[in-house]
């Protein structure tokens, strides 16, 4: 690491490997194809990881910090060094983890101001978070239902273990129900310009309260 580190917690997604260093956490992106995301490639997993922090400094500017390369020279492995580059990292601010939404919840209720404040971040954030014809073009009926059939068909292996076949086709009913229902309200959400490229993985789990 090119600064002091006294040791080092990883974390594994199922996604991405994150290192916490104290003052820097780094993260990795893993060789993975799920359809929706390929990253088996070292060029594939730098631009998501550049469009990651891209992004995501639009809602977080303090953590976020630049994307770097993991080289190799000699045997030695060093972030930002010298040599072949083997992999890419985002570096981030370490934030504190008993920060968390879901740890303060384990401890206290979250405060109205609290509340409040993320509340108004992520509105600042999805006013600022970009549109496009290729964005729009997300939110098209064609586009949803293509997505959601995909999940069904990715899933459908998994009915017996992880839920039933009742369960299985009441989910997929509904979901079918409801885009055919709202057909008229995807196109005017089109047309407005509504589609946004906002951010799919915002739970308290991944939302720090700084003090």
């Amino acid at each position: 690491y090119p600064h002091p580190v006294s040791g080092v917690e990883h974390i594994s997604t199922a996604t991405a490997d994150v290192f916490l260093t104290g003052e820097k956490a780094y993260k990795t992106c893993k060789s993975v194809d799920f359809g929706f995301l390929t990253l088996t490639t070292l060029d594939q997993r730098k631009q998501h990881l550049e469009k990651e922090c891209e992004h995501n400094k639009l809602i977080s500017p303090s953590i976020y910090e630049t994307t770097i390369p993991i080289t190799e020279q000699d045997g030695v492995i060093k972030i930002g060094g010298e040599g072949g580059i083997i992999e890419y990292a985002l570096r981030m601010k370490q934030m504190d983890p008993q920060s968390t939404g879901t740890h303060i919840l384990g401890e206290r209720d979250l405060l109205s101001e609290e509340i409040a404040s993320l509340a108004v971040t992520l509105a600042r954030f999805h006013s600022r978070a970009r549109t496009d014809n290729d964005i729009t073009s997300y939110g098209s009926p064609e586009m949803i239902q293509y997505n959601w059939e995909e999940n069904f068909n990715q899933t459908k292996e998994d009915v017996g273990n992880l839920l039933t076949k009742e369960e299985y086709e009441f989910v997929k009913k509904r979901v079918v129900e409801f885009e055919r229902r709202n057909k008229d309200l995807f196109l005017k959400r089109q047309k407005e310009k509504k589609v946004r490229h906002c951010h799919g993985d915002i739970h308290l789990e991944n939302v720090f309260f700084e003090k």
